[in-house]
């Protein structure tokens, strides 16, 4: 069963829209694009999904200007972005800028009040706020050997996760998710 009617993607990366283009459907389309040149040519999208994104520009309040173009009145506007307010995360983020020679150092976290500051001096409303991740984040991004042992451990601290974000949801997550709408201002 398809959930859309069509998907474009966009990335900076060649690398990651080839891998994405040999492993979909012929209703997608991927671009590569810096999502500030990206020109839409009218389309309006109805989701607008950025997956850690923000955190890697440099002019975050140019960036949301911009993609205010991608919507219209009703288009959601979903982001998933590191946040700030686990000072044991935002070490083990230092060190690994330290030691992994792939992970970006231009990389900055938000906390829930910057989030909520920029967006609303951009124009947009936030409808929902949730941190997210607190125990399974590392498994996706850090590869763990022997796959027997990691697999379940990543099953458990999903569980976990799910859990925590259901009824104990703070800022000591690694992620913070939210939904946004253009203001009707």
């Amino acid at each position: 069963m398809d959930y859309f009617e069509s998907y474009t993607g966009i990335d900076y990366s060649s690398e990651l829209i080839k891998y994405a283009e040999a492993r979909n459907i012929s209703s997608t389309n991927f671009i590569c694009s810096n999502i500030k040149d990206f020109d839409p040519q009218g389309t309006k999208f109805d989701l607008i999904l950025m997956v850690g994104v923000l955190h890697h520009v440099d002019d975050v309040g140019s960036v949301l200007n911009r993609i205010k173009d991608f919507g219209d009145k009703d288009s959601l506007y979903c982001f998933i972005e590191p946040q700030a307010g686990n000072p044991v995360i935002g070490l083990l983020r230092a060190i690994r800028k330290i030691t992994d020679r792939k992970y970006s150092e231009d990389q900055v976290y938000f906390k829930k009040n910057q989030i909520l500051r920029l967006f609303e001096d951009s124009g947009y409303s936030i409808s929902k706020i949730k941190f997210q991740g607190y125990l399974s984040t590392p498994f996706a991004q850090v590869i763990i050997r022997p796959k027997f042992i990691s697999y379940p451990l990543t099953l458990l601290s999903i569980a976990a996760d799910r859990f925590i974000q259901k009824f104990l949801n703070n800022p000591l997550s690694w992620n913070i998710i939210w939904v946004a709408k253009k203001s009707e201002k």
